[in-house]
């Protein structure tokens, strides 16, 4: 088994993956937001409850450095109940890679136990030897995450609409792929929003749609901050400072984009520590952090991207920058493009 075919609906597979006669499944690859919507839908086809402490297991990385067979005694030990246990791994080092290839090598590992191993990963090459292991067991299942295509998109904002009974053309479920970044968890969420809207009525319209989006959709002097913001986490200071002045022709303050800049970071550092201390999937660190759309997809990539060093650099910078605009004679323009050159050398 190892890896599914290309005939296979992975959709379909995935929300029925508890009668599936696998012990385990990898998710990997670039597409982090694609591997959080599959992480979600196996976790709770397996166990409903996620906070139940006797049937969901989070074993980290130094757990199992510390002794790999933690991971077998957690395979095969069996709840009170006799249901089954989920196992999560995020983040697996090259220990883990240890253990795992310990329990594959147990006779007859997956008949011995009911349980599920979920392994959330990164992107991993086709030499990685977890990869390789893991594709060599017929108990165990590989499942890449890559840009994905248009039409998958589109197919399924098709079939979250069928869930509604709503009926929509192609123009409209475009026009919700590209409002809602193709986040398929965005995407769900939206839809129930667009059903409770229509209420009885069952047919989408792009009019109707765009009436719907409106309510929500910024202000262009807002999109400019917003888009300063994510363009200055991605550390392009030369594009930053091309459009201070658009900003300045909005009549927006330079002390207050500053303000927003040192939230942004201090969502980030506190993002950064529940994603790489406590785990946490991403999804619940942007509920947790209020970063909607369509700043998380950009959010997640800072997460990743950013360093603890530099986020709390910034977040000092932002204090005495703050500091300056108020006390300097030159003008808040003049401050701020300074600080941004400053950046840039």
């Amino acid at each position: 088994m190892a890896v599914l075919s290309k005939n296979i609906n992975i959709d379909h597979y995935l929300k029925n993956i508890n009668q599936a006669k696998i012990t385990g499944c990898l998710l990997y690859g670039p597409n982090v937001l694609l591997n959080n919507f599959r992480f979600e839908i196996i976790a709770k086809n397996i166990v409903t409850n996620l906070q139940d402490q006797f049937l969901v297991t989070n074993l980290n990385n130094q757990q199992i450095k510390e002794d790999y067979y933690i991971l077998l005694d957690e395979f095969f030990s069996i709840p009170m109940l006799g249901e089954k246990k989920l196992i999560i791994i995020k983040n697996p080092e090259k220990d883990f890679t240890t253990a795992i290839k310990a329990l594959f090598a147990t006779n007859n590992y997956a008949s011995k136990s009911n349980n599920f191993i979920l392994v959330f990963a990164q992107e991993l090459d086709k030499d990685s030897p977890l990869r390789k292991a893991i594709e060599d067991d017929p108990y165990f299942m590989a499942i890449p995450a890559y840009a994905e295509k248009e039409s998958d998109i589109n197919q399924f904002i098709t079939f979250e609409l069928n869930k509604h009974h709503i009926k929509a053309d192609l123009t409209t479920v475009k026009a919700i792929s590209h409002n809602t970044g193709k986040n398929r968890q965005i995407i769900s969420t939206e839809i129930n929003k667009i059903a409770t809207y229509l209420a009885e009525n069952k047919n989408l319209n792009l009019t109707t749609l765009q009436k719907i989006l409106g309510e929500n959709q910024a202000s262009s002097g807002e999109n400019l901050i917003q888009n300063f913001v994510l363009d200055f986490a991605f550390k392009k200071y030369s594009l930053c400072l091309e459009n201070m002045l658009k900003i300045y022709n909005e009549h927006r303050e330079f002390l207050m984009l500053t303000r927003v800049l040192a939230t942004y970071f201090s969502k980030l550092y506190f993002g950064k520590i529940a994603w790489q201390i406590y785990q946490k999937p991403l999804p619940q660190i942007a509920l947790e952090e209020k970063v909607f759309y369509p700043m998380q997809e950009p959010f997640f990539q800072h997460l990743q991207q950013l360093n603890f060093q530099f986020i709390n650099t910034m977040l000092q910078n932002f204090e005495e920058l703050e500091l300056n605009l108020k006390q300097s004679r030159l003008g808040q323009y003049l401050v701020f493009a300074s600080f941004i050159r400053n950046l840039i050398k």
